[in-house]
């Protein structure tokens, strides 16, 4: 009966993983380009890892940021229904310990928004620029950007 059991709680645990059911995230690595920290931000971000998105934050705006704040003003992205989802990283300049990365994105709105696919239609995607530093553990952004949401 223990067998049995065993083998069922192995076969679940198994399905889960590979179904996609357990999220492993996975950090940046120190030698990460600011590109990829951005890309990993915006992953995160769409995931709700909002933890993960804090520990890719400067050191000095989490110093006058704590992580109860930072989740506040994700959350102000979304007022209003409307959000940004990131769609690519366009380019990225590296000038020392600072860097830059420019982003595709675009706004969606709640539900079916006839606006926001008209917008998409006839425009260009927006772009913004994400500035980031390096710090001892690699590249970190220095302010929080509604625009980096999912990938």
């Amino acid at each position: 009966m223990k067998t049995t059991a065993t083998l069922i709680i192995i076969a679940i645990m198994t399905v889960t993983i590979f179904t996609g059911c357990i999220t492993v995230v996975t950090p940046p690595l120190p030698q990460a380009s600011p590109s990829e920290v951005v890309e990993t931000f915006a992953s995160w971000y769409g995931d709700e890892y909002l933890e993960g998105c804090y520990s890719l934050m400067s050191t000095e705006y989490r110093n006058s940021t704590d992580l109860k704040t930072f989740k506040e003003r994700i959350n102000q992205c979304e007022k209003g229904g409307f959000h940004h989802k990131f769609v690519r990283v366009k380019s990225e300049k590296i000038n020392g310990d600072f860097a830059s990365v420019r982003i595709v994105y675009r706004r969606k709105g709640p539900f079916f928004d006839l606006f926001c696919i008209i917008e998409d239609l006839i425009e260009d995607p927006k772009t913004k620029t994400v500035n980031l530093v390096k710090e001892e553990d690699g590249w970190k952004l220095t302010e929080l950007h509604c625009e980096l949401r999912g990938k």
